[in-house]
């Protein structure tokens, strides 16, 4: 039986946003994104062309269905809501205000996360190269490893006695 050599396995394709399933969230950075949704929120862009900025799902990229039942319905709400263009201008600036301080709230509790962890991981490389100096010291001295009772070194048992660290109760009194 003649088999043919394996092929190698497919190198995978780089991630892309024309590869992502069309309700998955479009990173921020995408080059897909290219035109602002308004002008107080720079960092939320939408692709430029062929629809206007406000036909596209901020958070997909992907056209609006405005033939959609449930878009529909929520268009005419708004349009109920604000019925004159200066009303939906206003609540517009409102919407972009709010979108705003969440993100600038969300930007600045990841900071905040950040900085915490970066003091527990400082924390921790100081621990470790103090255990790291007890332990070298503890290789050295092996009368006191077995004063304080570490295995694998003499014990300093002699009978009912034991040898005791200065400032330390004596093993037999804490039995009692």
């Amino acid at each position: 039986m003649d088999q043919q050599p394996l092929s190698p396995p497919a190198e995978p394709e780089p991630t892309s946003t024309a590869n992502l399933p069309s309700n998955a969230p479009v990173p921020l950075d995408s080059p897909l994104r290219t035109t602002l949704i308004h002008p107080s929120l720079p960092d939320i862009r939408v692709p430029s062309s062929p629809l206007k900025p406000y036909q596209y799902d901020p958070v997909t990229c992907t056209p609006i269905d405005l033939e959609s039942d449930s878009i529909r319905s929520q268009l005419n709400h708004l349009r109920t809501e604000y019925p004159s263009p200066s009303a939906a201008l206003k609540a517009q600036e409102q919407v972009a205000k709010e979108a705003k301080r969440k993100i600038e709230e969300a930007e600045k509790k990841r900071e905040e996360v950040q900085k915490a962890v970066d003091k527990k991981v400082k924390e921790r490389d100081t621990e470790m190269k103090v255990l790291s100096k007890y332990q070298k010291n503890w290789r050295r001295s092996p009368t006191i490893c077995a004063a304080i009772g570490f295995p694998a070194t003499k014990t300093a048992r002699q009978g009912l006695r034991t040898t005791q660290l200065p400032g330390t109760r004596s093993a037999a009194l804490m039995g009692k």
